[in-house]
């Protein structure tokens, strides 16, 4: 009996780590979900500093929600084969990296990119979070854990139109991207001092089905982020008609 309850508290982090490990976790899920919606309102500055028209400075959010929408299948195969800390902190990394050159653009092919590399990242942070979340607090907890992951899931999409403002106007559109590089790296070395590793799988990969995966989840994304502006199925999207 004293052997099994010291090996299941040992195989545990401590109560307090367990809510440092939270709070690194919400804090990265507060940048991924504002940059979905932060972006919105500086859209018109960006298309002067970009040299882009109102129809392609759009792909700035519409590539961010394509890659997420890639990104969120491919996140319980790629933290079973490297394991949610390693996965967690690399991409909190090149989230933050993304960022910061997002903040540096002086091109929209540029920051179309880097957005492409944040959606990426980014959705697998809100997954990991969750999965991280319900692995790390018990039966009783796992409520009130699970109440703060869907609150800020609820509430930071919402403040990003109210907060892109009022960055936009008093600091610039640059530093709705630059403000994610405290906060970021906060939150890496965060869960880089108190999370530990999950146990990792050798998974073979079809290759080929991530790639179908890929290019049908990423194709109905763009499909609904710019179908009511591109006129459907009357758009010559890439220079070709599409015909139902």
């Amino acid at each position: 009996m004293a052997a099994n309850t010291i090996h299941a508290t040992s195989s545990e982090p401590p109560q307090e780590h367990r809510w440092l490990i939270s709070i690194s976790l919400m804090l990265a899920m507060v940048m991924v979900l504002l940059d979905m919606t932060v972006v919105s309102v500086a859209l018109p500055y960006m298309m002067g500093a970009l040299a882009a028209t109102p129809n392609r400075i759009t792909w700035v959010l519409t590539a961010y929600l394509a890659a997420t929408a890639i990104a969120i299948p491919l996140t319980g195969h790629l933290a079973a084969r490297f394991g949610r800390r390693r996965l967690f902190l690399i991409s909190v990394s090149g989230f933050v990296v993304a960022s910061g050159l997002c903040g540096a653009s002086q091109t929209l092919v540029e920051i179309v990119f880097l957005r492409t590399m944040q959606g990426g990242f980014g959705a697998l942070m809100v997954v990991l979070a969750q999965s991280t979340m319900v692995g790390l607090f018990p039966g009783k907890e796992r409520g009130r854990a699970m109440a703060i992951w869907g609150m800020v899931l609820m509430v930071a999409p919402a403040m990003g139109p109210v907060l892109g403002g009022f960055i936009t106007q008093h600091m610039g559109w640059r530093w709705l991207f630059y403000i994610n590089l405290p906060v970021g790296i906060f939150s890496l070395l965060l869960g880089a001092a108190t999370m530990r590793e999950s146990k990792r799988q050798n998974l073979s990969t079809d290759w080929l089905g991530l790639l179908l995966m890929a290019i049908g989840v990423g194709s109905l994304q763009i499909v609904l982020s710019r179908g009511n502006e591109d006129y459907w199925f009357e758009s010559r999207f890439g220079g070709v008609r599409i015909f139902v």
